[in-house]
């Protein structure tokens, strides 16, 4: 249920702060759409004048929100969360769709064909059951990512082949009774942007039904396309003990991070931070010299011989360094980089710079290099530009907080279906544990990392009172952070569960299991998935739990929106901004148990919160007779 009693009810508006589109960067074509739907439909709501200043639109001098007689919030409200799902799924849509031409382009080009992976291909090409009799792999992949296209770029109905490949058969059945079944990404959105376009259109409740559309093809399109993508261009992470090295990074110095960087560049770059000239300008910043680290690489044993550079952490961990705030500039000189990584720094204003425009990325900074014998004098300049790249970003940065970490942190990541399989064979041993009670439940903790001063601790006593029931908890995106800061995801947190989580453990994993970004619902899915076939139960039926504590980005809010749409409870420590609109607060709190089997829990106080879910995955036991 929502905690409907801390929002301003006075004459029935909603809060400055639950205008959720406000200062949102959003594409022209969506923006105009909205500008346009407000302009004709708020001329007397005392709601929508605020909705008007959202807009960029003019309103009346001194004009007196209570004077005006309010239209309807439900419609008002289901309008509101349309445009913040559309503006999502333009966003992750974009950059799906530059991914799936990047994986194109490498089937139909000889010398990127290596780049392929192989056993991934066929793993998602036996997944869309694709024929592959007299198919070489490159023209699989070819196939599966016109396939990914169409179902993105889809403007009349249609069959959506990624749904049929992805979701469970139970969540097709029940989306398709409830006519929630889509065509394809952009169908979907041209569809529900022009029911809230639309002036005869007044049926809040048949808006919400396009909202619900969106919400699956975001995260089973726009967010599992690209996941598919970039699984086919750079593998699935390892699983594998690391640590990062944090307490390295000098925070009032120019950092440069190196990811995957060839020797010869290395050295380049090193010697143009030693110049006195980027040194006295590094100085006049206010800064205390310019600082090489490094990032995994295409060649660890020569670049460790460069003492100038400090070693920090493998490539799998490159988004808890950005995301420490202290990165000014982040070079990828093979673009050997992960695309989550350059989303993670463009919250940090990270400046991410690669000197290889073959295979560019969305986001990325080229400065292009080829450092060979007869070219060592442009490589030297590009590295001048490099570092002088860098400096513009350390001064443009310097509202970014930037974190003092004292020690290195111990952490296992690169959880997926895949490291599991490989670990235990399949799923079955972790599907029995479920069912025997050594593992009570699972909590899915997903979310950005959100700066606020009790984030941290609301987090660590909901997940300390979490795994002392012996619930264990994944992690997804950059908030798991804090986590790994204190250790949750290394063995030496195993004190922190109850007694039948701790034997299942045996000091061989965390009770953290992290896994990837934020918006990685695919995977997930797909893991939730094949644990209910080996159970014999649907996937709503499990004693599985989804946690957001804040809705800070747009990201986080559709990210659990799918989760429940997929049966899975939420749970947050703050609401959606509806307030006012009761009969769409119920919809989204309550409503979908009915719809969808699962609910949106809301509770401000954290262990109160933790107590909750603990209560409903011991009911979810209870219900299909487990102890």
């Amino acid at each position: 249920m929502c905690d409907s009693n801390s929002h301003d009810n006075e004459c029935g508006h909603q809060s400055e702060q639950n205008i959720s589109m406000k200062n949102q960067s959003v594409s022209q074509a969506v923006r105009c759409l909205f500008r346009d739907t407000v302009k004709r439909k708020t001329e007397n709501c005392s709601v929508c004048l605020k909705m008007k200043k959202t807009a960029g639109l003019k309103t009346d001098q001194g004009s007196d929100y209570s004077s005006n007689e309010p239209c309807d919030m439900d419609f008002v409200a289901a309008q509101n969360l349309v445009q913040i799902i559309a503006t999502e799924q333009k966003t992750q849509g974009d950059r799906t769709e530059e991914l799936l031409l990047a994986l194109k382009k490498t089937t139909e080009n000889e010398a990127n064909q290596a780049n392929l992976v192989k056993t991934r291909v066929m793993d998602y090409v036996d997944l869309f059951h694709l024929s592959s009799k007299n198919k070489t792999v490159e023209k699989l992949a070819e196939e599966l990512a016109e396939i990914l296209l169409e179902d993105i770029n889809r403007d009349v109905p249609g069959e959506n082949k990624t749904l049929e490949a992805l979701a469970p058969p139970e969540r097709k059945m029940v989306w398709n009774n409830l006519g929630v079944l889509p065509a394809g990404q952009y169908y979907e959105m041209i569809q529900a942007l022009h029911q809230v376009t639309n002036d005869d259109q007044n049926d809040w409740r048949k808006v919400m039904d396009d909202f619900f559309r969106l919400g699956i093809t975001l995260s089973i399109n726009s967010v599992g396309g690209g996941t598919i993508a970039q699984d086919c261009l750079f593998n699935l992470p390892r699983r594998t003990d690391t640590n990062i090295n944090l307490g390295a990074l000098k925070t009032e110095s120019v950092n440069i991070v190196i990811h995957s960087c060839t020797f010869e560049m290395a050295s380049q770059i090193i010697e143009a931070t030693r110049s006195e000239i980027f040194t006295k300008m590094a100085e006049q910043m206010g800064a205390k010299g310019i600082q090489l680290y490094a990032v995994g690489s295409s060649d660890p044993s020569s670049l460790k011989s460069l003492d100038s550079i400090i070693p920090l952490s493998d490539e799998s961990l490159s988004q808890i360094v950005i995301a420490t705030g202290a990165i000014d500039l982040w070079l990828a000189d093979t673009q050997n980089i992960f695309p989550d990584t350059i989303e993670i720094a463009h919250c940090y204003n990270t400046a991410v710079v690669t000197t290889d425009k073959s295979n560019s990325l969305p986001g990325v900074e080229c400065i292009d290099s080829q450092c060979d014998q007869e070219e060592i004098e442009a490589c030297r300049k590009r590295a001048d530009k490099i570092i002088t790249r860098a400096l513009e970003s350390y001064k443009k940065r310097s509202e970014v907080k930037r974190a003092d970490f004292p020690h290195t942190i111990e952490a296992m990541l690169g959880f997926n279906l895949e490291s599991l399989k490989q670990r235990f064979g399949s799923m079955s041993p972790i599907a029995s544990a479920l069912n025997t009670g050594k593992i009570k439940g699972i909590v899915n903790f997903v979310g950005c990392l959100n700066l606020s001063e009790h984030f941290e601790k609301k987090l660590t006593d909901i997940v300390d009172i979490l795994l002392a029931n012996n619930i264990l908890v994944f992690a997804s995106g950059c908030a798991s952070l804090p986590l790994m800061e204190k250790g949750y995801c290394s063995t030496n947190a195993l004190d922190k569960c109850g007694e039948e989580l701790q034997k299942y453990l045996n000091g061989k994993f965390p009770p953290v299991w992290h896994f990837s970004h934020c918006v990685d619902d695919v995977h997930l899915m797909l893991l939730f998935r094949e644990i209910a076939k080996y159970v014999g139960h649907p996937v709503k039926k499990l004693p599985l739990a989804e946690l957001t504590l804040e809705f800070s980005k747009e990201k986080e809010f559709c990210s659990a929106l799918f989760s429940r749409m997929i049966g899975i409870n939420s749970y947050h420590c703050t609401s959606v901004p509806v307030y006012g609109a009761k009969k769409v607060q119920e919809l989204l709190c309550d409503g979908t148990k009915e719809l969808f089997g699962s609910s949106m829990i809301v509770e401000a106080e954290p262990k109160k919160l933790a107590e909750k879910i603990v209560t409903d995955i011991d009911t979810a036991r209870s219900n299909i007779c487990w102890r």
